[in-house]
């Protein structure tokens, strides 16, 4: 399958680098996609970042005006990247059977909602650790 890679400076989160790392092309292109539709399309629009695709590397630069700025992008897309990966985690079945979108019980995803709300980027890297350890332990 394949991985996200975020480099970012903690003292100074103007610049945000989101990188693919990637088994083969169809990996990359999903993993693309899906962080561009859900964590970086979805940043809001007050935010106002500046994102580009990385030269040389699979992935995507945002560049923020502040630092300020910055910390609210990183937690917006650790926010939801978490929220994503929570989502294919309890609608797996469904989502691989293809079931409709609209069919799906969203109610389920409340607690992690909640659970992530009012958190900074630094609590939700240890909660995607965490997601990391239990999809690494279901499949083995």
């Amino acid at each position: 399958m394949g991985t996200f890679k975020f480099t970012y400076d903690d003292d100074n989160l103007k610049e945000i680098k989101v990188i693919c790392k990637y088994d083969d092309e169809k990996d990359r292109k999903d993993l693309l996609d899906t962080i561009k539709t859900f964590c970086i399309d979805s940043i809001p629009e007050e935010l106002q970042p500046e994102v580009t695709e990385l030269e040389g590397e699979c992935g995507y630069l945002v560049k923020c005006e502040d630092e300020d700025v910055g910390e609210k992008v990183i937690t917006h897309i650790f926010k939801y990247l978490y929220l994503v990966t929570r989502m294919a985690m309890i609608f797996k079945d469904e989502l691989s059977n293809k079931t409709k979108v609209e069919e799906l019980d969203f109610s389920l995803l409340r607690p992690d909602i909640e659970k992530v709300e009012n958190l900074g980027y630094r609590e939700l890297v240890s909660l995607i650790g965490e997601i990391e350890k239990e999809e690494d332990h279901v499949e083995d």
